[in-house]
C-alpha cells in the first residue's frame, strides 16, 4: 500500500486480552485515510511445531462523490522458521494494476519470482515486515516487501513512550519508527506485553 497518511488501528478487542504465547493470534485493523475509514486489514499468526505461518489480507476502497477512485486488494502468505522467512506468496491489485510475488529460501539464497521478473539474493535469514513480532522487526537489517518482492535496508528508531487509543481505551505504548528509501512507518506496541497495536504510514 503506497498511500501516505494511512492509519491502522485495532478494530477488535481480542488482542488486548489474549495471552502473548497463544498458538494462534489474530489482528483485525480498521484502515483510515485521514479520519475516513476505507477498509480493513486482517492478520493471522499461527505457531506450530517450530514453524510460524502468517496470513494477511487487506481490502481498501476510497470514494469521492460516490465514486470509487481507489481500490486496493492484497493477500500474502508467509512461512517462517527460527526467525527466518522460508517462503512468501502474495497477490496484490491496485485499481487495475496486478502484482505478485513468489519467493523461497534455498540454502543461503532467497529466490524471488515476481511481476518484475526473477532474481536471487544472498540472504541466509531473510525477513519481511513482521509487524506482529517487535523483536524480529527490530533486529532486521533488510526487509522484503511482500507486495513487490523488493529488498531494502531499513533503520529502526525507538521514540519516546506514548499512549495509544484502542477501542476507546487509552493504553501505555511503545512508539517506534521504521524508515528507509521511500519508507516511513510508525508503529505502536502495548507497553506491558509488546503486542502490536497500530501502524501509520
Amino acid at each position: 500500500m503506497r498511500q501516505r497518511g494511512l492509519l491502522l488501528v485495532l478494530a477488535a478487542s481480542l488482542l488486548l486480552s489474549a495471552p502473548v504465547w497463544a498458538a494462534t493470534q489474530n489482528w483485525v485493523f480498521e484502515a483510515r485515510l485521514g479520519d475516513k475509514p476505507i477498509g480493513h486489514h486482517h492478520f493471522q499468526v499461527v505457531q506450530q511445531g517450530g514453524q510460524t505461518t502468517v496470513t494477511s489480507k487487506a481490502e481498501f476502497d476510497v470514494t469521492l462523490l460516490g465514486l470509487n477512485v481507489f481500490a486496493y486488494r492484497h493477500q500474502a502468505n508467509e512461512r517462517w522458521r527460527g526467525g527466518c522467512l522460508q517462503r512468501l506468496e502474495s497477490q496484490t491489485t491496485t485499481n487495475s494494476e496486478a502484482e505478485f510475488v513468489q519467493a523461497e529460501l534455498a540454502g543461503a539464497q532467497f529466490n524471488i519470482t515476481s511481476h518484475q521478473g526473477q532474481r536471487s539474493e544472498a540472504l541466509a535469514c531473510p525477513r519481511a515486515f513482521a509487524y506482529w513480532d517487535k523483536k524480529l522487526l527490530r533486529d532486521a537489517v533488510k526487509l522484503i516487501n511482500p507486495q513487490t518482492g523488493e529488498i531494502k535496508p531499513i533503520t529502526w528508531e525507538e521514540l519516546p513512550a506514548s499512549q495509544f487509543t484502542v477501542l476507546g481505551e487509552v493504553v501505555p505504548a511503545h512508539h517506534v519508527k521504521l524508515y528507509g528509501e521511500k519508507l516511513d512507518i510508525e508503529l505502536w506496541y502495548l507497553a506491558k506485553t509488546h503486542r502490536w497495536l497500530g501502524l501509520k504510514s
